[in-house]
């Protein structure tokens, strides 16, 4: 409430919604009396709301993207296997387009039985530029018997598919056996057993989508329960364990298209670089901001020197871990081979002397060099000892002499990126994928439409809170008038949001009362 800035009345719809989930549930009056009270604290709100600064100013510095529309939509992060997307256990993901789709829908359904829709397959493949016979070539390559029937339109629902209820025709990806369950053993539950519902697409958010597996054939279709109190122990172990992690998902599903070109390594070298994305606290959600190009020091304490490499001007976000000295970064390899090495999935040690050392070192920073080239990455080297700063293209030339070798090994590695980093990600998979915008959310229309979603409607959300108090409705009534999620009505009333075509469909709503 306070995060988002909303009043008591506003927050209580959404509680109401994450109470069922409750055992026992609060009661309304209970609800209401703990907003009430937490609406006393004086503290800064309106910390999670979305502005627009960051959006106007990346959007006045590209040209917007003509491409194909894409279909459904790609959150930031998810919940993954640590095994899966660091380790080396499980790679199809990685390379074959089938069955990460179906890894990433089994994570955000919650489910086994997951459909697949093919043309989420051909965008992942062929991005917005596929060619006429594309449902014929989809089939013949992943050797799956084409459907009898026609594409259509789905009515499975969105437990099922996410593109269920939608005007997009397709055809579904059934039986997907990957043979694993992973890490989510401990988390299934049969679907009859289960009591969790999810709503519309709209409903689903960072903290929501959570969970990750793959299907088992001989295994009944499963639900996986990961906010039920009984996992809870489970869940937090496999955190603290590195077992689940959280997943850069557009990284996830589109690194080994053709169009991004991205190896197997460089795609879990990323994975690992957001994992380390540094934050003030364990208890934030928010990226540490680096102003003025202040950094921390090498040593424990909480000095702050400037780094020279690194723009005055702009802000930066820096991916450096957050353990007992948060922002340093890490060495290559590390005194226990804890570097960057093992956090981009090198899990055997490499020890001094060793011959393949600067062999794993050359790779890693070639593969650097690939991503800082297309995501905008400022990678430092720092010695503090000699208080000696390199770029990246130092870092690559200390491989040919001893001294430089020597120079590598000891210094840490800090990678910084612009404070917009994730729009700025996300352009670059739109643009290079050929879509107009690969949006985060259902309301996600992308940075370049900011003066069309702004609403110049007759009536606002005042006018709709007054007309809902005069008939009696809650907020909870209006979202299932108007066929939405409760989050977007609540997003709209509180003024995160100021889109014409909520208002729209609320007119309509009005007219259609006043009519009966």
């Amino acid at each position: 409430m306070i995060d988002f800035d909303l009043s008591p009345e506003e927050a209580l719809p959404v509680m109401q919604e994450y109470n069922r989930r409750c055992k026992p549930p609060w009661s309304d009056s209970e609800l209401l009396r703990k907003l009430n009270e937490a609406d006393q604290f004086d503290s800064p709100r309106g910390r999670l709301r979305r502005g627009n600064d960051d959006v106007s100013n990346f959007a006045a510095t590209v040209e917007p993207l003509a491409g194909a529309e894409f279909h459904g939509y790609v959150p930031d992060f998810a919940h993954a296997g640590g095994l899966d997307v660091l380790g080396h256990v499980n790679s199809s993901f990685f390379t074959n387009a089938l069955a990460g789709a179906k890894y990433y829908f089994v994570w955000r359904l919650q489910r086994s039985d997951a459909h697949v829709p093919d043309v989420w397959i051909r965008q992942c493949v062929w991005g917005g530029n596929w060619p006429k016979n594309w449902r014929a070539r989809l089939y013949r390559q992943f050797r799956k018997a084409p459907p009898t029937a026609r594409p259509m339109r789905c009515t499975l629902g969105r437990d099922l598919c996410p593109l269920s209820g939608t005007s997009v025709l397709h055809q579904h990806f059934d039986d997907i056996g990957i043979n694993k369950w992973g890490v989510l053993e401990g988390f299934r539950a049969p679907l009859d057993e289960v009591s969790l519902t999810l709503g519309s697409d709209d409903d689903f958010d960072e903290e929501d989508l959570e969970g990750l597996c793959d299907m088992d054939d001989e295994l009944p279709s499963r639900r996986f329960l990961w906010r039920d109190r009984k996992n809870a122990e489970i869940y937090q172990q496999s955190r603290k364990d590195q077992l689940i992690v959280v997943a850069y998902c557009p990284a996830l599903l589109f690194g080994g298209s053709k169009h991004i070109a991205w190896s197997e390594a460089q795609q879990r070298l990323l994975q690992g670089i957001v994992y380390e994305l540094t934050r003030p606290s364990s208890r934030e959600s928010r990226e540490h901001v680096i102003t003025d190009a202040l950094v921390n020091e090498a040593g424990a304490r909480d000095d702050l020197v400037r780094c020279p490499l690194l723009d005055r001007q702009q802000r930066y976000v820096v991916f450096g871990g957050n353990g007992s000295r948060p922002g340093r970064g890490y060495q290559i390899v590390g005194r226990t081979s804890k570097g960057w090495l093992h956090r981009a999935g090198v899990r055997h040690s490499i020890p001094k002397g060793s011959p393949t050392r600067f062999d794993a070192i050359k790779n890693f920073l070639d593969d650097l060099d690939v991503l800082s080239t297309d995501l905008d990455l400022t990678v430092v080297g720092y010695h503090s000892t000699r208080n000696e700063w390199k770029d990246l293209p130092e870092l690559r030339s200390c491989l040919r002499r001893g001294f430089g070798r020597d120079w590598l090994d000891e210094c840490v590695i800090r990678i910084y990126a612009p404070e917009d980093w994730r729009l700025r990600w996300r352009y670059f998979f739109s643009k290079r994928l050929g879509f107009r915008w690969i949006p985060e959310s259902a309301s996600d229309k992308g940075p370049f439409m900011k003066a069309e979603q702004e609403t110049t409607a007759d009536i606002g959300a005042a006018d709709v809170k007054q007309w809902l108090r005069e008939i009696g409705w809650t907020q909870k009534d209006l979202a299932d008038a108007i066929g939405c999620s409760l989050k977007r009505v609540v997003r709209h009333l509180s003024g995160e949001r100021t889109t014409t075509g909520f208002y729209d469909d609320v007119s309509v709503i009005m007219s259609e009362l006043n009519e009966t």
